[in-house]
């Protein structure tokens, strides 16, 4: 697909009949001025090079459309032109004073067609903001024309036009430098929400002082954008929606239910050394860990996840994996032993390469989770079972009732004991079983 890389004046898209769009998105900045456009350079390259890494087209406007009025007036302009001259299904939105530090991070994984504007949490209003995306509908056409005051049209009262936002928390889209001084004026959890972090998308420079120093600050984080790419994971996605789940987190509250530092370098071992595994079926995502590390190191598998769906960060994991890996990963919310059992109803041929279970640790759930998993295994399916300790009484039992009715077979053990926990601590101790069914 051909790439196009369009640069305006004002006075050429107002007479400009049509986009000749090669791609569904299309990202526009705009920079008016030599001097600030020399400072904003490092800007408009790094967002080109975005562009031409993932195939969308690049507008870049060099002239404002009214330079007497502001810039969220000249914003909507711009916005008008794209979408009554395009088939763009989306439209991003990026001050040329940002840098997308993130490079492997699509537009697409902050897009949703139930909704027509992509914006961040604090700015109810988008065109405050540094970055958003607007879907290229007749709804968003007509906002845009109806758009006369900013501040009275899009108040918190009005349901109907915000049910048409959706709003993610700052970082997502649109971090912000923040020196100093500035974090000095702040409260702490508003620092937290907005400061840029390593692994986030974009870094926003909205707090300089002259073009000099815009300038600096431009050449100094696009020598950062090789090493941060990496930097973005399940934890960095949960800590941006204000979930410390780590298991070094001294809250052990948030702490419980997922797999423990030791565990994941475990269950890492173990995957690496079983590359064949095609398909995976688990038991109690909670908020992802485990199904991260699945992902992370075996190519292209379909991944099943059940979970009650209790946990607000449940849902948060349960975005992440589709939006990175589509229908690779489903999902089944509910009772475990209501959602496995209309699961092996409807899909009778479907077999599993890895189960695991790590569900409710009650005897009744974990003796039936297994029982009724057993559908679902061929005879080398390998099965990893959570919690096969004293402590946590009701999963042993049901385990060792399973083995003495010969339904399994335990081939070996894990002791994950943290460092600086007691070895009856149930936060610290994740002993987990490695087993496999008798046929």
């Amino acid at each position: 697909m051909k790439k196009t890389i369009l640069l305006f004046t004002w006075a050429l898209l107002s007479v400009f009949p049509f986009f000749l769009e090669s791609a569904d998105i299309a990202l526009v900045t705009i920079a008016a001025g030599k001097e600030y456009q020399d400072a904003v350079e490092l800007g408009i390259q790094n967002k080109r090079e975005y562009c031409k890494k993932h195939n969308y087209d690049f507008i870049y406007v060099k002239e404002l459309p009214n330079s007497d009025q502001d810039a969220l007036w000249n914003k909507i302009k711009i916005l008008q032109k794209m979408l009554n001259k395009s088939a763009y299904k989306w439209v991003f939105w990026s001050d040329a004073e940002s840098l997308i530090m993130n490079q492997d991070l699509k537009l697409e994984f902050f897009t949703d067609d139930n909704f027509h504007i992509i914006t961040s949490k604090n700015n109810i209003n988008p065109f405050y903001s540094g970055q958003f995306l607007i879907k290229n509908s007749q709804w968003s056409k007509n906002f845009l024309k109806k758009l006369n005051n900013l501040d009275s049209s899009l108040n918190k009262e009005n349901e109907n036009i915000i049910s048409k936002f959706k709003t993610y928390p700052a970082r997502i889209l649109n971090s912000i430098y923040l020196d100093n001084s500035n974090i000095s004026k702040m409260p702490q959890n508003k620092v937290k929400l907005l400061k840029y972090r390593k692994g986030d998308f974009i870094i926003h420079f909205d707090r300089w002082s002259t073009k000099e120093d815009l300038k600096n600050l431009m050449t100094t984080y696009s020598n950062k954008i090789n090493s941060d790419i990496k930097a973005f994971s399940l934890d960095h996605y949960l800590q941006i929606h204000g979930y410390e789940l780590s298991p070094t987190n001294k809250n052990k509250k948030t702490r419980c239910c997922y797999v423990t530092n030791m565990q994941k370098q475990q269950l890492t071992n173990l995957v690496l050394e079983n590359q064949n595994i095609q398909s995976v079926l688990e038991i109690g995502l909670n908020a992802g860990h485990s199904a991260e590390i699945f992902f992370s190191n075996l190519n292209n598998i379909q991944f099943y996840s059940f979970d009650i769906n209790c946990y607000p960060y449940t849902q948060i994991g349960v975005d992440y994996f589709k939006t990175l890996y589509g229908n690779n990963f489903q999902f089944f919310s509910g009772n475990s032993l209501i959602t496995v059992p209309n699961f092996v109803k409807n899909n009778p041929n479907t077999k599993v390469d890895l189960i695991y279970i790590d569900g409710n640790h009650k005897f009744e759930f974990v003796y039936n989770d297994i029982k009724n998993c057993k559908e679902l295994a061929h005879e080398n399916t390998i099965l990893l079972l959570d919690d096969y300790n004293p402590v946590h009484v009701g999963s042993k039992k049901a385990i060792d009732q399973l083995v003495s009715e010969k339904l399994i077979e335990v081939i070996e053990t894990f002791d994950s004991l943290e460092p600086g926990y007691d070895k009856m601590d149930m936060l610290g101790r994740r002993t987990w079983a490695r087993a496999k069914y008798c046929f």
